[in-house]
């Protein structure tokens, strides 16, 4: 895992550097409220990507006779190429718009699969989690309502400045010692759904 993150973090400053050294002969800016826009949309069309996903496993844990891989089933690769064209496309907005701002946004993906969890599953959606929902969605509003609208950037030799600083490394040792500790928990009990949303949500902060 160490090494994981360390090589997440080597890549997201090589990246960096390559953007402030292309943004020397060629700035693109694009009005806030576009890009939220577009942001939303492309959440809208993960949830949809994911969903797709979902849909083509139960389909085929249905099916009699041995299950396909996932790679084999036409739809769940449907449902992964809109998976990564949006985050092709956050990988994007990440240059034009702060973090604070967008970041937020992602929790908007729990009322899409309010809306589309019915549609592709039959799922019920009970009265807690329109609740829970909505106080996510009364927090993301407000976060990107005061939400900065300037983007600072950084070159490579501010970004390792900033690495070195003791919240940053307080930072990385708690995400490797929770990361380590849910891999060796899930070996002796077995891994569930904690233990991957946990472990991707690591990984996912560590990337950003």
């Amino acid at each position: 895992l160490f090494p994981f993150s360390i090589c997440n973090l080597l890549l997201t400053s090589y990246l960096l550097a390559r953007s402030q050294a292309k943004r020397t002969f060629r700035t693109m800016s694009l009005p806030i409220p576009l890009i939220i826009a577009l942001s939303l949309t492309l959440s809208f069309s993960a949830a949809i990507g994911v969903n797709l996903q979902k849909l083509s496993m139960s389909k085929e844990q249905a099916r009699e006779g041995t299950n396909r891989p996932v790679y084999l089933q036409p739809l769940w690769c449907l449902g992964m190429v809109v998976v990564v064209l949006d985050a092709c496309g956050d990988f994007v907005f990440i240059g034009l718009a702060p973090q604070s701002l967008l970041a937020p946004l992602g929790s908007l993906s729990l009322g899409w699969n309010i809306i589309l969890a019915p549609i592709f599953h039959n799922e019920k959606v009970t009265k807690s989690i329109l609740s829970a929902t909505a106080l996510i969605y009364v927090g993301t509003i407000v976060t990107v309502l005061f939400a900065p609208n300037i983007s600072p950037t950084y070159n490579l030799a501010i970004i390792v400045d900033y690495i070195l600083t003791i919240p940053v490394l307080l930072y990385f040792m708690f995400c490797i010692s929770f990361q380590t500790f849910l891999v060796l928990n899930g070996r002796k009990r077995g891994y569930g759904i904690v233990h991957y949303c946990g472990l991707a949500g690591c990984f996912g902060g560590e990337c950003l």
